[in-house]
């Protein structure tokens, strides 16, 4: 008897466990602030890679977290937009520090690059703010999706590495 009662909450645990997987994706919205810290918790996360698309990038956290992941060995990919009105003052200095620290930095060519995409193996995160101390300021918004399949996952990640394959290089733009 005491067996069989083991089993029933041992079945009960692994059902209780896998509810979340099940439930699917959890999505979040988020202020700029919220966008920023869940930045940082994705890099924080992050074990193989981070893939950043972005319009601008020169904020200083963000450039310090990106500099932390990989510092841990994980793969890190920066794509922003190559045209000259996307570039800020301090942006060329900051993106060579994440090439000095071994991140791959790309200017993406053609249209403006618009995109505000964090991607890793756990979340996306995507925000209407630049990735600048200017665009933390705004009246911004931000989403955070987590548990997303396999699949999905996958099709964003194949999504950057074509943009990122196509771009120029860092040398050309900064």
């Amino acid at each position: 008897a005491e067996i069989s009662l083991l089993r029933a909450e041992v079945l009960q645990l692994r059902a209780e466990a896998a509810a979340p997987a099940r439930s699917g994706a959890a999505g979040g919205f988020l202020t700029a602030h919220r966008t920023l810290e869940e930045r940082a918790r994705a890099c924080e996360e992050a074990e193989s890679y981070v893939m950043v698309a972005c319009f601008t990038l020169d904020h200083p956290a963000v450039i310090a977290y990106l500099e932390q992941v990989r510092a841990r060995g994980v793969v890190v990919r920066v794509l922003y937009s190559g045209r000259g009105e996307a570039m800020t003052i301090v942006q060329a200095p900051r993106l060579r520090r994440l090439r000095a620290c071994g991140c791959e930095v790309r200017a993406h060519v053609g249209a403006p690059l618009h995109a505000k995409v964090m991607l890793t193996e756990q979340v996306v995160v995507l925000g209407s703010g630049n990735r600048t101390a200017a665009g933390e300021a705004h009246s911004e918004r931000g989403v955070s999706l987590r548990g997303l399949p396999e699949q999905q996952l996958r099709e964003q990640r194949q999504w950057f590495e074509q943009l990122f394959e196509a771009a120029g290089p860092f040398e050309f733009w900064a």
